[in-house]
């Protein structure tokens, strides 16, 4: 016995959808997509870290810290040493400007953790350069990255 459209309405009787159980897959959906995701880290831009012999640096983890990464921004010219610093996921543009960011986030958050991660082709001078901007920003200790062998 088929019951066709125009004898329920007929009768008065109104076809609905429920949409209950389709928000609760949608918010399932939602969940599961937002808790199996993995966002990557924008202090992680490749860099190569220096390998020194006899190392005997140890990985450290650090509740609050900033990364500070210095590498050579690759151009058509090899001649050109242009160095690119990126503290955490922003890109700054010159020291002047790194100094003012850190001298603001050491009185932000004075027990604030540094560690530089310096490309292994910068020769020392750009390295004592961003040395000298941390110093002049207050901050007294940091750590610089390296690769650790496996053992």
């Amino acid at each position: 016995m088929a019951i066709r459209l125009d004898q329920l309405q007929k009768r008065g009787s109104m076809i609905t959808l429920n949409m209950i159980p389709m928000i609760d897959i949608v918010f399932m959906l939602i969940l599961f997509f937002a808790l199996t995701t993995r966002f990557m880290s924008s202090e992680n831009v490749s860099v190569e870290l220096p390998k020194p012999e006899n190392n005997l640096a140890q990985p450290l983890k650090f509740p609050n810290r900033m990364v500070l990464t210095c590498q050579f921004i690759d151009s058509a010219d090899p001649e050109s040493r242009v160095v690119r610093y990126q503290l955490g996921p922003t890109v700054v543009a010159d020291k002047r400007e790194l100094e003012g960011q850190l001298k603001a986030i050491r009185i932000e958050e004075p027990d604030i953790q540094l560690i530089l991660r310096a490309d292994r082709r910068l020769e020392y001078k750009y390295i004592r350069d961003v040395m000298l901007v941390i110093a002049r920003a207050g901050i007294a200790n940091f750590n610089i990255a390296t690769e650790i062998e496996n053992r």
